[in-house]
C-alpha cells in the first residue's frame, strides 16, 4: 500500500467513494480547513502535512493567517493521484 492509500483508503475502496462523495458535498469552490481536512480523512493535521509535502495532497493557499484548500482541487488531485496509481498497477 502506497502512501496515498494509507492516508485516503484505511478502510477501502467504499470508504474512499464515501470521503470523495462528503468532499463534493462542500461544492468546489468550498475552502476547508487543515483540521476539518484531517478529520475528513480520519488522520491528525500532521499526516495532512506530510501528505502535502509528499505531493499525495495538493498545496494549502494561506488565507487570513491559516492553510486553506478548495475543495475542487482536492478531488482533482486525487482522482489525478488515484488514475496514475491505477495505470502503474497494470
Amino acid at each position: 500500500m502506497n502512501e496515498l492509500e494509507q492516508i485516503v483508503k484505511p478502510q477501502g475502496e467504499q470508504e474512499t467513494e464515501e470521503l470523495m462523495i462528503r468532499l463534493d458535498q462542500f461544492g468546489k469552490e468550498a475552502l476547508i480547513g487543515k483540521k476539518a481536512l484531517a478529520d475528513l480523512f480520519h488522520c491528525c493535521e500532521k499526516t495532512i502535512d506530510a501528505g502535502v509535502q509528499r505531493g499525495d495532497l495538493p498545496e494549502p493557499i494561506m488565507l487570513a493567517g491559516k492553510n486553506v484548500w478548495m475543495v475542487g482541487r482536492i478531488v482533482s488531485h486525487l482522482e489525478r493521484r488515484f488514475r496514475e496509481a491505477a495505470g502503474e498497477a497494470y
